[in-house]
């Protein structure tokens, strides 16, 4: 008796496991890729993976889809640069959030005792002392 050809769907079983994957590869490539592309990415992958393929079980079919998209994530990550240019954080507008407030936070702690210190007097806003405290730090960064 032959067997019915397993016919795959992106929804259910094998979106889950894509995003779990790009979740997985995500931090890598987040530089580059927002997670709708690597998603698309993804898509392309399953498209490619359901043509090619003649497995007559879901179990088949998700072995060679999680595989090709294993490979395809590890070929985007050898491929992006891992970190952002100058030049692409100034064009880019968007609002503050909580990533960027904790990455101030990790950033101010580096900083000498006495940076910290004047910077806090500026951000007060104490109408007296926020132009010295200005001028003292402008002072401690040469040009």
């Amino acid at each position: 008796m032959p067997r019915i050809k397993f016919v795959p769907r992106f929804s259910g079983a094998i979106h889950g496991r894509t995003v779990n994957v790009i979740r997985k590869f995500f931090p890598k490539l987040c530089s580059e890729y927002e997670f709708d592309d690597l998603l698309q990415e993804a898509y392309i992958v399953f498209m490619k993976c359901k043509a090619a393929s003649n497995a007559d079980s879901p179990k088949w079919f998700m072995a060679l889809y999680d595989r090709s998209l294993h490979n395809k994530m590890i070929n985007l990550t050898e491929k992006c640069g891992r970190y952002i240019s100058i030049e692409e954080l100034d064009s880019i507008d968007e609002p503050v959030t909580h990533f960027d407030e904790a990455f101030l936070r990790v950033v101010l702690k580096q900083l000498p005792a006495r940076v910290r210190h004047q910077i806090g007097i500026f951000l007060r806003g104490d109408p007296g002392t926020e132009q010295e405290a200005f001028r003292t730090l402008m002072g401690m960064f040469p040009e």
